[in-house]
């Protein structure tokens, strides 16, 4: 099992990068999710193309306050060197920590 995470944030600004799997092979993947946040935020998972320079495909969710957020079994094709990152969709205050399992 790979896992990828930024570790503990302290109040990432919109933007950042919480979690990144790296480049994937082509194939069918089953991701877990898993966000802690201090405050209520806005995380979106998000398909990056294979030059990581462009979204491919987003959904937006939100996280509530103390409380983890976890999405498991999340299955997704991926294209060769494309990769699932998830990203700070807002300003988020205090500490965040998300990790991306496959």
């Amino acid at each position: 099992m790979a896992w990828a995470t930024a570790g503990v944030l302290g109040s990432p600004a919109a933007g950042t990068i919480l979690a990144d799997s790296g480049t994937l092979t082509a194939s069918m993947f089953s991701f877990t999710i898993i966000i802690v946040t201090q405050y209520a935020a806005r995380v979106a998972i998000v398909l990056r193309d294979a030059t990581n320079t462009t979204d491919v495909m987003t959904q937006l969710f939100k996280t509530q306050s103390d409380e983890p957020t976890a999405i498991s079994e999340f299955n997704f094709l991926v294209g060769l060197n494309q990769r699932l990152v998830l990203r700070a969709e807002s300003d988020m205050i205090g500490e965040v920590q998300a990790s991306l399992l496959w």
